[in-house]
C-alpha cells in the first residue's frame, strides 16, 4: 500500500510540474481589474483620463499625437488571434499604488502594452 501511494504521488506531482504555465494569463488572472478590449479604447481612457480639455491649448496636439503613436505602435504588432486588455493592477500588496494600461495578449505571452497610469 505504501509503495502504491508514494507511485501515485510521484506521479501525481510530475503532471503537475509538466502542466505549461501561462505567464500572461496568470498576470491577468491577478489584476485587480481586466477586461477585453479594443484599439479606439486606448485613446478614449486616455484622453478622458488627462482631461484634455484642462490642457492649455498649446498643449493638446502634442498629448493626442503621443496617444496616436502608441495605439499605432501596439497595433502594428497585432496578429490574427491576438487579444488587447485593459488592465489594473496593484504594484505591491496593499500599497494601494496601481498600474494601469492595456496589453496585447498572444497565446500566452505579453507581446506588448500602453501603460497609462503608474502610480509612484
Amino acid at each position: 500500500m505504501h509503495a502504491f501511494t508514494t507511485i501515485a504521488l510521484t506521479l501525481f506531482l510530475a503532471s503537475c510540474a509538466s502542466r505549461p504555465q501561462c505567464s500572461a494569463r496568470e498576470w491577468l488572472a491577478s489584476a485587480v481589474v481586466t477586461k477585453r478590449s479594443a484599439f479606439p479604447e486606448i485613446k478614449k481612457k486616455y484622453l478622458e483620463d488627462v482631461e484634455l480639455e484642462t490642457l492649455p491649448e498649446a498643449a493638446r496636439p502634442g498629448v493626442v499625437a503621443w496617444v496616436d503613436g502608441e495605439v499605432a505602435r501596439v497595433q502594428s504588432k497585432e496578429r490574427a488571434g491576438d487579444e488587447l486588455w485593459y488592465f489594473r493592477e496593484e504594484k505591491c500588496p496593499g500599497c494601494g499604488w496601481y498600474r494601469e494600461g492595456f496589453a496585447l495578449i498572444r497565446g500566452c505571452n505579453l507581446v506588448d502594452e500602453v501603460t497609462l497610469k503608474d502610480d509612484m
